[in-house]
């Protein structure tokens, strides 16, 4: 009997280790590919649904767009216009929180303008001027009656007292400027951590919408500060305000 030598052997076993190796890598990648063809399979019949449904519904109904319809009109117009085409519309940033009872006003546009405006000063009757010349320069662009019904601005007493010229409209503060300005009255509270408290409150405030609940809220803040003697130059200033 006639043995073979043990290095023959050992190069025989993995040469067979080997052939099962490749088998199984094979075996894989077959049942790979045979899943990837399968999914772009459905995937194109996907598509092939969508481009039939989308073709058809432009042959008989083509007033009514979808959601996806929606977004890509949306994507298509989300850079800037060029100079030249300054009015066509462009969307630079939506959201998508609901898909379902969208409805469309398509009768409705909006129309925004800017103006430049300039003066020598920011006195009361400049800005009469201008409060009582927009309603006319945009009534002239839109072809419709035209109201100031808001005004965003600083605490400007030339503002203030034009504000009489539309006495219809409501006067709104920038959060920036007002934040800005009651903070020049720090020291009106010595007391660090009270400041901060009162300055908490103030922020709380801006969260009320509504005339009536601004109010209330501001009535019972001052009741609230009243209550510390230390807060008495503060609420002197805040209830002027």
């Amino acid at each position: 009997m006639t043995t073979l030598p043990t290095e023959i052997i050992f190069r025989h076993g993995l040469e067979q280790r080997q052939l099962i190796l490749n088998e199984k890598l094979i075996l894989a990648l077959n049942d790979i590919c045979s899943r990837v063809n399968l999914e772009l399979e459905e995937l194109a019949k996907s598509q092939q649904i969508k481009n039939i449904v989308q073709v058809t519904r432009q042959q008989i109904r083509t007033q009514i767009i979808s959601t996806n319809d929606l977004q890509l009109w949306c994507n298509e117009r989300i850079n800037y216009p060029p100079a030249n085409q300054l009015r066509r519309v462009f969307i630079p940033f939506y959201e998508v929180k609901d898909i379902d009872n969208i409805f469309v006003y398509y009768k409705c546009h909006f129309h925004p303008i800017g103006l430049c405006w300039v003066s020598s000063d920011d006195a009361a009757s400049t800005y009469k001027t201008l409060f009582q010349g927009v309603p006319i320069w945009v009534s002239n662009i839109n072809q419709q009656t035209y109201l100031i019904s808001h005004v965003m601005g600083d605490e400007a007493a030339g503002i203030t007292s034009a504000m009489s010229v539309i006495p219809q409209s409501r006067r709104l503060m920038c959060w920036a400027h007002m934040i800005r300005k009651y903070r020049e009255h720090r020291k009106l509270i010595p007391n660090e951590q009270k400041w901060l408290h009162v300055e908490k409150d103030i922020v709380n405030l801006q969260l009320c919408f509504q005339d009536d609940l601004f109010n209330q809220a501001a009535s019972l803040l001052l009741c609230k500060w009243g209550l510390d003697n230390q807060l008495d130059g503060f609420c002197t200033y805040f209830e002027g305000q």
